[in-house]
């Protein structure tokens, strides 16, 4: 739970980055980067903290449900710590802007907005599905995800021909395709996040469900003095009942005859008396 309490934080962070980062970036709210930066280095030393933290648990032994739940959550956070990655290196190519004579196309910077927002949504939606521990709401996110890879191909045509066109020039062009990638990456990684949270979900409910106490399907084997006490009354499980009589009668394992050995005496003694009755001379017919 505490991991899971770190990640929700560092979620808190990456949205706070990224709020920030469209303002940098599409408003040119410069005095937002210092704050920036020192937010995706807080996001960093989260992740390794996390990392090193459930390192230790995973060493101090702990259930394989537990595990893979753990597992997942580290997952997380790593994806978290990529999307602030990324919104950092937005704020590169936004000093690189800067430096070049000519910006983006109102056009260009039109769709990279657009653009833009959907990611934010993707993970926004992908931390409330893992906040609340809500696969449905998770399972949100891949739609979200395609229509971002779908919005990357079709930004990146529109592009091209705007080069045919000679419209803009080819190395601003290479940086634009370069963050219609970044901001794609940044709807990967969050629907990473939607996935490991409803993995998340199956492995906690299994990991509840094997907590929970389930009827024997045998009662538990009595010992030989309570046998001995109980005589035909004691209950043993059906299964070595079965194993013990077969010993018993062949007396393959004299050790597991503690059950039929009683039984076992009591019919031989009634066959030997039933076959001497036969051959007895006192029992003849004849007279």
């Amino acid at each position: 739970e505490a991991v899971k309490n770190e990640c929700a934080y560092m979620g808190f962070l990456v949205i706070h980055l990224l709020d920030s980062v469209q303002e940098v970036f599409f408003n040119d709210k410069k005095d937002l980067i210092p704050k920036i930066e020192e937010t995706e280095a807080k996001i960093d030393q989260l992740h390794k903290a996390v990392k090193a933290y459930a390192e230790d648990i995973m060493q101090a032994g702990i259930s394989d449900d537990a595990a893979r739940v753990l597992t997942l959550y580290v997952a997380s956070s790593g994806n978290i710590e990529r999307i602030g990655d990324y919104g950092k290196k937005l704020l590169e190519y936004y000093a690189y802007r800067q430096n070049r004579p000519k910006d983006f196309s109102q056009q260009a910077m039109t769709e990279l907005s657009g653009m833009y927002a959907e990611a934010h949504h993707a993970i926004v939606t992908a931390l409330d599905g893992f906040i609340n521990d809500d696969p449905d709401k998770a399972r949100e996110v891949a739609p979200i995800a395609g229509k971002l890879r779908g919005l990357e191909v079709e930004l990146r045509n529109r592009h091209i021909q705007r080069l045919d066109k000679q419209e803009c020039d080819s190395e601003t062009g290479l940086v634009y395709v370069d963050i219609l990638g970044i901001i794609e990456h940044i709807g990967y990684h969050s629907n990473n996040v939607a996935k490991a949270t409803i993995s998340s979900c199956t492995a906690e409910h299994m990991a509840k469900a094997s907590q929970i106490p389930r009827k024997r399907l045998f009662p538990t084997s009595p010992s030989p003095q309570k046998l001995r006490q109980g005589g035909r009354a004691a209950r043993v499980p059906p299964q070595k009942a079965l194993h013990e009589h077969t010993c018993g009668a062949f007396f393959l394992f004299p050790q597991h005859t503690v059950i039929m050995k009683g039984r076992f005496r009591t019919v031989a003694y009634l066959y030997w008396r039933f076959f001497l009755g036969l051959f007895s001379p006192f029992n003849s017919s004849v007279t």
